[in-house]
């Protein structure tokens, strides 16, 4: 019997001494191995959400960038751009033909308007949105019995924003030529 103790106090031994020597050998292995997390938790099982064990946390999601949008295009203010004027003067009698005025406006264009001398000769008047852009062309203002000088005309356009833009345009007429008798 006593040797059946003994041998049995030998064995208890033995496995103690083998399970520590496992133990330090697998903590060395564990520091060298990069995969030693994965190892370890694989031995260890799973510490959450069991019978006896509170719930797991769930893992922070994270956050995407997203772009911000981008933000409207500022209504500007419409654009008024002319061809060049016919240089020198006009003789008063025939209609003066203006020159060709574009209108361009990305919020659409609501009224124009051409006033020559604080009469309005043309106006337009579109519904809706309007045209983003509209060319203004062939106009003509009356010269008859205007006197010689410089002569203003007056072009203006509203978006449907309610943002205007002007321009004034000078013509000429000249001096009647004397008329010699005799």
């Amino acid at each position: 019997m006593r040797k059946a103790i003994s041998t049995i106090v030998i064995a208890c031994a033995f496995v103690a001494g083998a399970s520590a020597v496992a133990d330090a050998a697998g903590s060395n292995a564990k520091a060298a191995s990069p995969n030693a997390k994965a190892a370890s938790s694989n031995a260890k099982g799973k510490t959450c959400g069991t019978l006896y064990t509170p719930p797991c946390k769930a893992k922070p999601k994270k956050k995407h960038k997203h772009k911000p949008k981008p933000k409207p295009k500022p209504t500007t203010k419409p654009k008024l751009t002319n061809t060049p004027l016919s240089p020198g003067c006009k003789t008063a009698g025939p209609a003066y033909k203006l020159p060709t005025f574009t209108f361009v406006s990305n919020a659409g264009i609501r009224k124009i308007k051409v006033v020559f001398a604080s009469k309005t000769v043309k106006a337009f008047t579109f519904k809706g949105k309007g045209p983003k852009q509209f060319k203004l062309n062939g106009v003509r203002v009356p010269t008859k019995g205007l006197k010689a000088g410089a002569h203003n005309v007056t072009v203006a356009a509203v978006d449907v924003k309610g943002k205007s833009v002007s321009k004034t345009v000078r013509f000429t007429i000249c001096k009647a030529k004397p008329v010699f008798t005799g």
